[in-house]
């Protein structure tokens, strides 16, 4: 070649870097054309990179609009997105491999088969525990399989058209098919909330049952307290039933939520410790086979194995899933809430009631049976969101917190002044006015769908909790009226007249009355149910508690030197109505309370009045007694860890 040959293709290279260095770029030994594609890893990894950078642009839309358009925006569940993004990747890979010698597609195609496989069996195991039902997991698992496929086979549409734009303009077109399914899949999985009609079916109406954890009635500004706790559900609570004498009849979560779930007692119902293995059926069951789409969202660890029982989708926080992408996905947001949200056990409100809104915008032609539960007011008190100083004062600012583990208040070691359990009191407020303001926003946007006067909304709690009384806090070992007197609110324009109710009411009651509100026969149980609230005319309310001779034992290992545990022991029962009180242990222990007089239960009457004792013993006599059942030693290590979270166990 000669050397102004060799100067022009030096110039020529130079003036246009695109152009192929050598003939062999572009044909083969025979001199027939071929594709650079192959050869360019480089151009392949890039238009990955783009497609992944597209996939994640719905779920930072969702991000972005949740936190400053949340009023105005339906969006699907963030679940999908990451499907839609899995799905890329394995069209992605899938792609490349197409591209690749038939050695290597072999390979690739035996990796496909090996990860359908896995991906199937996890989210059998996945689907089995959120379901519950066999039948529903093999749909799940066809669809999942269906899935594989669509991507096995987006993966050969996709190879086809890298072959067709990996040449010159191929960081163009990779950058115009990123936008373009960025904004495809953002923009067709949001639509404006506010401009969603009521959904058009017969008068079935849906229903919520809202359960606020560890929630006493007498911190509840609808329900007469002097702090404006609830403003928010002060206005829904002028539209529905309160009943300001509410009183659950379990002093914990585990028995009292059976209680609502059943409508029985819990020496009816058995339930105390570990998964929920009762007979009987349970309220998402009742719905669901009524023809409801049901969804249960719960923040309490507590609530696992066996509370699934009824609902298509039951969701939970604390539900860690086992190592695969789901548990990486979970990893990362439990970190992020973290260090965003001071997040801690209490759980994420915000986040539950978003995920419920998503569910319930998703099934419009359905009546619809939402169980929410929200631990809020748990301790640690005024922790996991901003608003822990928001009834704070002069004085309380600058008392101490007070320490969260109750164990230590049984054995005497938290010396306190009033300015202290005052802050104390005031951080457990902002507790529940921080869900006031959750709830409100929710129960706003339902009404600006105009599907909540077609709902039976109920709100209640599951139990109270000790604020300084006696000297103690928490909801441990005791059948206190601050332990079982818990808001009850009921809204539902068509049916429900508004106003306050006095009467003495047992929550079980919800069981019956939400069947009645919604149209339903609930099935026969094998004991007597809880009447509906509006049949109740009880004289008395009662309380049971299974002996907890396992916190008893906690507080003994930990602070036995101030402890006696003894005052404790034994299975409890109370019959209250309204101003005498009575308390009795299997352990042998009997004792009265006048609650005008003395409302901590702190001085035992008993011997001064004989009569109301006589008045009320037939009342605990009647209650059913309590069989052998779970105790701490059948629980797992996982469940035990639970119960460590929440300060049951040390």
């Amino acid at each position: 070649m000669s050397e102004s040959s060799e100067t022009s293709e030096s110039d020529t290279k130079r003036s246009n870097p695109r152009a192929p260095a050598h003939a062999d770029d572009t044909q083969g030994s025979n001199g027939s054309p071929t594709s650079v594609v192959p050869s360019d890893h480089v151009g392949a990894i890039e238009a990955l990179l783009l497609t992944l950078c597209a996939a994640s642009l719905p779920i930072v839309a969702e991000a972005l609009l949740h936190t400053v358009f949340d009023p105005l925006f339906r969006l699907m569940p963030v679940e999908i997105f990451w499907g839609c993004s899995l799905v890329l990747v394995d069209a992605a890979v899938v792609s490349l491999v197409l591209r690749s010698r038939p050695a290597r597609l072999r390979a690739a195609v035996g990796f496909a088969m090996v990860l359908a496989f896995v991906l199937a069996v996890e989210f059998f195991l996945f689907s089995r525990t959120a379901f519950g039902d066999t039948a529903r997991v093999v749909r799940v698992v066809i669809a999942l399989g269906s899935v594989v496929l669509a991507a096995l086979l987006a993966g050969s549409a996709y190879a086809g058209a890298m072959r067709l734009w990996m040449t010159r303009g191929r960081r163009r077109a990779t950058v115009a098919l990123a936008i373009t399914f960025a904004s495809v899949l953002t923009f067709t999985t949001i639509q404006p909330w506010d401009t969603l009609a009521a959904h058009s079916r017969d008068k079935t109406p849906d229903v919520i049952l809202l359960i606020l954890d560890t929630a006493r009635a007498d911190h509840f500004s609808f329900a007469g307290y002097s702090r404006a706790t609830t403003p928010n559900l002060d206005r829904y609570a002028a539209q529905g039933r309160v009943y300001t004498e509410a009183r659950s009849v379990a002093p914990w979560t585990p028995p009292s939520h059976a209680s609502l779930f059943t409508g029985l007692l819990p020496a009816q119902h058995g339930h105390d410790l570990g998964p929920l293995r009762t007979p009987e059926p349970l309220l998402a069951e009742v719905f669901r086979d009524a023809g409801f789409q049901t969804l249960g969202v719960v923040n309490n660890p507590l609530l696992g194995e066996g509370w699934e029982r009824g609902f298509d989708l039951y969701r939970s926080n604390w539900q860690r899933p086992h190592f695969s992408i789901a548990f990486v996905i979970w990893w990362f947001e439990q970190r992020a809430a973290r260090s965003a949200e001071g997040f801690n056990f209490i759980g994420d409100t915000k986040r539950t009631l978003a995920w419920a809104r998503r569910w319930w915008a998703s099934y419009p032609p359905y009546p619809r049976f939402l169980m929410i539960n929200l631990l809020d007011p748990h301790s640690p008190y005024g922790q996991g969101h901003p608003l822990g100083a928001e009834f704070l004062d002069a004085r309380t600012t600058k008392a101490k917190d007070l320490p969260d583990d109750d164990m230590m208040y049984f054995a005497g070691e938290v010396d306190a002044t009033d300015e202290d359990w005052d802050r104390l009191v005031a951080q457990y407020d902002s507790d529940v006015f921080f869900a006031d303001r959750e709830i409100g926003e929710f129960l706003d946007w339902l009404d600006r769908r105009h599907d909540l006067d077609g709902t039976v909304f109920v709100l209640t709690s599951d139990h109270g909790e000790r604020l300084g009384e006696r000297g103690l806090i928490g909801h441990g070992l005791g059948l206190d009226e601050t332990l079982l007197r818990v808001p009850l609110l009921v809204r539902y324009p068509p049916a429900v007249e508004p106003g306050i109710d006095t009467r003495l009411v047992h929550t079980p009651g919800v069981f019956a009355t939400l069947c009645d509100l919604a149209g339903i026969d609930p099935p026969a149980a094998s004991v007597k149910r809880m009447p509906s609230l509006d049949d109740q005319r009880p004289a008395v309310v009662v309380g049971q508690m299974k002996a907890q001779q396992w916190f008893i034992d906690s507080i003994n290992r930990e602070h036995g030197a101030g402890f006696d545990g003894t005052p404790y022991e034994g299975d409890w029962s109370a019959a209250c109505d309204g101003e005498w009180k009575l308390v009795r242990s299997t352990a042998g222990r009997q004792m009265l309370f006048h609650l005008p007089e003395d409302p901590t239960e702190a001085r035992d009457v008993a011997a001064e009045h004989p009569e109301h004792v006589a008045r009320l013993l037939p009342f605990l006599d009647a209650l059913p007694e309590f069989t052998a059942g779970a105790d701490i030693e059948d629980l797992t290590e996982e469940e035990l860890e639970k119960m460590r979270g929440l300060g049951y166990l040390n």
